[in-house]
């Protein structure tokens, strides 16, 4: 994702999708299991900053929860 990203491409994880009516649109083996899809695209518009982020002490802890 890192990578698309760096070349101009959004992508976005997805992991809730009909197994089944995928396999056959895509035409992949029954025995396969697909656990997760990254669509790939061009934006319409380019963003300029990305979310705001929690600062690291408090969401990483180091040798205790707090």
């Amino acid at each position: 994702m890192l990578a698309a990203r760096g070349q101009g491409l959004g992508t976005v994880f997805v992991g809730i999708y009909d197994e089944e009516k995928l396999k056959t649109l895509l035409n992949i083996p029954a025995a396969i299991r697909i656990v997760g899809l990254f669509p790939l695209g061009y934006p319409l518009e380019e963003k300029k900053e990305g979310p705001a982020r929690k600062p690291l002490q408090d969401i990483c802890f180091y040798e205790q929860w707090k």
